[in-house]
């Protein structure tokens, strides 16, 4: 399985709710911004589509659940 991106734009605190829901026993700790620290971040495949042909085959909630799952760490 190749990671290219969803094209799906998310911030770190969706992300966070997440891993929040799969793993609800984690305990979270915030921590204050730091300098340099990313707020957002996207992919842009706008490139790979012209020149690769190249069409998401997941969206990103798919990608990380499949994740967990090779993690073996999804509950049955």
């Amino acid at each position: 399985m190749n990671n290219v991106a969803s094209g799906e734009v998310h911030t770190n605190n969706e992300i966070l709710e997440m891993f929040k829901e799969q793993f609800p026993w984690v305990e979270i700790t915030n921590a204050p911004r730091r300098p340099g620290d990313v707020m957002h971040t996207e992919a842009d495949v706008t490139r790979a589509e012209k020149e690769l042909g190249y069409s998401p085959s997941f969206t990103f909630r798919q990608g990380l659940e499949k994740t967990w799952e090779w993690w073996g760490n999804l509950e049955d």
